[in-house]
């Protein structure tokens, strides 16, 4: 009988082999053909085994791709598409992928300009701590400190060393954890799993209202 996580976790890595060849007897019973068995993805949005991408997709990509096109005529393109739904003040910027989007963001908006004499003032952003901080908040500093590294071993976080250079100059993330959240530790490396279900959203955007930090963490 298991009294902590901790032990749970520890039995568990011992029962590995066991309980891996009784998913591969069960797998066994899906019926599945030789020629898929190990290429079926659960989604696109899954980062260790994504779905492939369809049919469909593909000769759209070859097609568009033989074309001759114009970076510009794209953009103009994209620039039309988007304020002929949200207006003419709205514009468009378009990136090869979420993290460089990210990145000229918080460089265009967020982090402190650099083209100045001596050092440059400080920057704050706040953000929310749960499932994807490491995505997005990862391009400054963590404040406070303790969660410098919270999710290292998971993704990457602009952490001590910066991870995957990151982290802007002179840029403070404020990490604010939501009222009635849990933050437990679970896994065999014992990584917070925020768990989210209880969250109060009229405490959670009080707590980020707050200048104080301190009084922003008793809240929740």
């Amino acid at each position: 009988m298991t009294r902590t996580r901790a032990e749970f976790y520890t039995r568990l890595l011992s029962e590995r082999g066991a309980i891996l060849e009784e998913a591969a007897k069960r797998g066994a019973d899906l019926g599945l053909p030789e020629e898929v068995k190990g290429k079926l993805g659960t989604s696109g949005a899954a980062s260790t085994l994504p779905g492939i991408v369809t049919g469909d997709v593909l000769d759209v990509i070859t097609r568009v791709a033989n074309d001759l096109v114009s970076p510009r005529a794209l953009g103009d393109e994209l620039r039309c598409l988007v304020k002929s739904v949200y207006g003419d003040d709205y514009d468009v910027l378009a990136t090869n992928s979420c993290e460089s989007a990210l990145r000229i963001v918080y460089g265009a908006l967020i982090a402190p300009p650099m083209l100045s004499r001596g050092d440059t003032y400080r920057a704050r952003c706040i953000g929310l701590l749960e499932r994807h901080t490491e995505h997005h908040l990862s391009y400054g500093t963590p404040f406070p400190a303790k969660y410098k590294d919270l999710f290292s071993d998971r993704g990457n976080t602009a952490g001590e060393l910066g991870v995957g250079g990151r982290r802007m100059a002179n840029l403070d993330i404020v990490m604010v954890p939501v009222a009635g959240a849990r933050y437990q530790l679970h896994g065999p490396k014992m990584i917070p799993a925020p768990l989210l279900l209880n969250s109060d959203a009229d405490a959670t955007v009080a707590a980020v209202a707050t200048e104080d930090p301190d009084v922003a963490e008793n809240r929740v």
